[in-house]
């Protein structure tokens, strides 16, 4: 009875210690360890995968925008039109312009250069313009031009619009964000993305 205990005791003992071992000293230093390793993602791999990514930061706004316009007056009359034009704008950073020499890694930080954010397209979606009204003096030809005079100034009008009211920045945000989880994803912990 007497060596049961002593056996149990020192049983109890040897698992107490192993434990320790395992808790306290080995996983530690291999979080450690795992930790400080230092990246190995090359940084034509990242310049590769970012510039797929290409299509992914986008913004897109879509407008609505009642423009009246009136052509030039003559003796016989003139023309006018009011439309409800409705037009979408994208803005976007290009990824796919991002070189080798924008990429800067240093162990666990990264520091990425993009290009500047701009408006990529802007185009009225013609299924869901309407013209409300198109007047035409009576004894004066149809001035087919007048429509087309409206929806050009119109976008013009909107793209700026857009711009002013910070489509770029939303974008370059957007863009920030997703390379910001992508870099990460890929094991780097300080992520400094700048513009040109």
């Amino acid at each position: 009875m007497f060596r049961t205990r002593w056996w149990t005791l020192g049983l109890a003992l040897l698992i107490f210690l192993g434990l320790f071992l395992l808790f306290g000293v080995m996983l530690p230093t291999l979080r450690y360890l795992r930790s400080t390793r230092s990246v190995m993602t090359p940084t034509t791999t990242i310049i590769t995968q970012v510039q797929s990514m290409n299509d992914l930061v986008m913004v897109k706004y879509v407008v609505e925008k009642v423009v009246k316009l009136d052509g030039e007056p003559s003796l016989l009359g003139k023309d006018s039109v009011i439309l409800l034009l409705h037009a979408v704008v994208k803005a976007g950073v290009d990824l796919a312009g991002v070189r080798p020499e924008d990429v800067q890694v240093t162990g666990r930080k990264v520091v990425m250069t993009l290009p500047s954010p701009r408006i990529t397209d802007c185009y009225v979606d013609d299924r869901k313009t309407e013209v409300w009204e198109h007047k035409t003096a009576f004894w004066r030809p149809f001035d087919k031009d007048l429509e087309q005079s409206a929806r050009r100034q119109a976008l013009e009008a909107i793209r700026l619009s857009a711009g002013e009211q910070g489509i770029q920045k939303e974008a370059l945000e957007r863009a920030r964000q997703q390379l910001r989880l992508f870099l990460g994803s890929l094991g780097f912990r300080e992520v400094e993305i700048k513009t040109r």
